[in-house]
C-alpha cells in the first residue's frame, strides 16, 4: 500500500486544497527524489534541534523553579525574624515605659 501525499505544498497544509492536480511523493524520481531525501534530513536535524532545545529549557524550568522555592522560603525567614525583633521592642518597650512610671 503507497500512501499518497502530494508534492504541492498547499495541498500537503490543506486537504481542502486539493482541487487540482499535483505529483504524489510516490512517484518523484532522480533529483526530486534526491531533493525530498534531503528535506527528510533536514527535517530531522530539526526536531533533533527541538528536542535539544525542550530538554534545556525544561532543565532552566527546573533550576528556575528551585530558585523562587528558595528565595519565597528566604523571605518568609526574614519576615519571620523581623516579625521577632518587633515584638521583642514592642515587649522591651513597655516594660521601659513602666519603669519610668
Amino acid at each position: 500500500m503507497v500512501i499518497q501525499v502530494p508534492l504541492c505544498k498547499s495541498c500537503s497544509v490543506c486537504p481542502a486544497h486539493r482541487l487540482h492536480h499535483c505529483e504524489q511523493i510516490s512517484d518523484a524520481e532522480g533529483p526530486q527524489f534526491a531533493e525530498l531525501r534531503g528535506l527528510v534530513a533536514d527535517l530531522g536535524a530539526a526536531k533533533l534541534g527541538f528536542e535539544n532545545s525542550l530538554t534545556s529549557l525544561q532543565a532552566a524550568l527546573t533550576r528556575l523553579s528551585t530558585e523562587k522555592d528558595r528565595a519565597r522560603d528566604k523571605i518568609m525567614m526574614t519576615t519571620l525574624i523581623q516579625k521577632q525583633r518587633l515584638e521583642k521592642q514592642q515587649v522591651c518597650s513597655i516594660y521601659s515605659n513602666k519603669s519610668e512610671v
